[in-house]
Protein backbone atom coordinates (compact mmCIF):
# COMPACT_ATOMS: atom_id res chain seq x y z
CA UNK A 1 0.00 0.00 0.00
CA UNK A 2 1.00 3.57 -0.35
CA UNK A 3 3.03 5.17 2.74
CA UNK A 4 1.13 8.37 4.30
CA UNK A 5 3.74 10.55 2.26
CA UNK A 6 1.66 9.81 -1.07
CA UNK A 7 -1.56 10.59 0.42
CA UNK A 8 -0.01 13.81 1.90
CA UNK A 9 1.56 14.59 -1.43
CA UNK A 10 -1.82 13.68 -3.28
CA UNK A 11 -4.20 15.81 -1.08
CA UNK A 12 -2.00 19.08 -1.15
CA UNK A 13 -1.86 18.68 -5.32
CA UNK A 14 -5.08 18.58 -5.52
CA UNK A 15 -6.11 21.14 -2.72
CA UNK A 16 -4.13 23.56 -4.85
CA UNK A 17 -5.33 22.64 -8.03
CA UNK A 18 -8.73 23.21 -6.92
CA UNK A 19 -8.33 25.94 -5.00
CA UNK A 20 -6.63 27.56 -7.92
CA UNK A 21 -9.09 26.45 -11.24
CA UNK A 22 -12.41 26.31 -9.52
CA UNK A 23 -12.26 28.53 -6.36
CA UNK A 24 -10.39 32.11 -7.37
CA UNK A 25 -12.46 32.46 -10.51
CA UNK A 26 -15.42 32.63 -8.48
CA UNK A 27 -13.62 35.70 -6.57
CA UNK A 28 -12.91 37.84 -10.04
CA UNK A 29 -10.93 37.04 -12.71
CA UNK A 30 -7.57 39.10 -11.80
CA UNK A 31 -7.63 37.88 -8.40
CA UNK A 32 -4.21 36.50 -8.39
CA UNK A 33 -3.01 39.57 -10.70
CA UNK A 34 -4.25 41.55 -8.40
CA UNK A 35 -2.86 40.07 -4.95
CA UNK A 36 0.91 39.53 -6.80
CA UNK A 37 1.48 43.39 -7.73
CA UNK A 38 -0.64 44.54 -4.51
CA UNK A 39 2.09 42.72 -2.44
CA UNK A 40 4.95 42.96 -4.52
CA UNK A 41 7.28 40.83 -5.82
CA UNK A 42 9.61 40.61 -1.49
CA UNK A 43 6.05 39.57 -0.15
CA UNK A 44 5.46 36.98 -2.70
CA UNK A 45 8.64 35.34 -2.20
CA UNK A 46 8.14 35.62 1.47
CA UNK A 47 5.00 34.23 1.59
CA UNK A 48 6.26 30.93 -0.92
CA UNK A 49 9.62 30.37 1.01
CA UNK A 50 7.50 30.30 4.13
CA UNK A 51 4.99 28.00 2.94
CA UNK A 52 7.74 25.45 1.46
CA UNK A 53 9.27 25.60 5.42
CA UNK A 54 5.95 24.65 6.38
CA UNK A 55 5.78 21.80 3.55
CA UNK A 56 9.15 20.46 5.07
CA UNK A 57 8.10 21.07 9.18
CA UNK A 58 4.74 18.99 8.17
CA UNK A 59 6.75 16.03 6.78
CA UNK A 60 8.96 16.10 9.72
CA UNK A 61 6.14 16.15 12.02
CA UNK A 62 4.92 13.26 10.61
CA UNK A 63 8.35 10.93 10.17
CA UNK A 64 8.84 11.86 13.66
CA UNK A 65 5.19 10.59 14.74
CA UNK A 66 5.57 7.50 12.61
CA UNK A 67 9.55 6.58 14.15
CA UNK A 68 8.81 7.40 17.66
CA UNK A 69 5.38 7.35 18.65
CA UNK A 70 2.10 10.11 18.48
CA UNK A 71 2.81 10.73 21.96
CA UNK A 72 6.68 11.08 22.24
CA UNK A 73 7.04 12.33 18.06
CA UNK A 74 4.70 15.47 19.22
CA UNK A 75 6.40 16.13 21.98
CA UNK A 76 9.83 16.57 20.83
CA UNK A 77 7.88 18.82 17.88
CA UNK A 78 6.28 20.82 20.14
CA UNK A 79 9.74 21.54 22.36
CA UNK A 80 11.32 22.49 18.58
CA UNK A 81 8.57 25.26 18.24
CA UNK A 82 8.50 26.47 21.96
CA UNK A 83 12.36 26.95 21.37
CA UNK A 84 12.05 28.32 17.67
CA UNK A 85 9.08 30.67 18.54
CA UNK A 86 11.21 32.21 22.02
CA UNK A 87 14.68 32.18 20.38
CA UNK A 88 14.14 33.10 16.74
CA UNK A 89 12.67 36.38 17.78
CA UNK A 90 15.12 37.12 20.18
CA UNK A 91 17.84 36.82 17.97
CA UNK A 92 16.25 38.43 15.21
CA UNK A 93 15.44 41.08 17.86
CA UNK A 94 18.95 42.00 18.83
CA UNK A 95 19.30 40.05 21.93
CA UNK A 96 17.26 39.47 25.36
CA UNK A 97 16.09 42.29 27.35
CA UNK A 98 18.02 43.13 30.26
CA UNK A 99 17.04 42.23 33.92
CA UNK A 100 14.07 39.75 35.03
CA UNK A 101 12.34 39.59 31.43
CA UNK A 102 15.72 37.91 29.84
CA UNK A 103 15.70 35.43 32.76
CA UNK A 104 11.65 34.87 32.20
CA UNK A 105 12.58 33.88 28.68
CA UNK A 106 15.07 31.75 29.70
CA UNK A 107 12.93 30.04 32.17
CA UNK A 108 10.15 29.53 29.96
CA UNK A 109 12.15 27.81 27.24
CA UNK A 110 13.72 25.42 30.14
CA UNK A 111 10.31 24.30 31.28
CA UNK A 112 8.63 23.96 27.42
CA UNK A 113 11.56 21.55 26.40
Amino acid sequence: GWEWENFWFANQFLSIVITLVYILPLLGPDTIDLAHRNAGLAKTLTVMGVSVAWGFGSIGFGLSVKLVGVGLGTAMCMSVIVIMGVVWPVVLGGGLPAGASGGLIIGGVFVGV
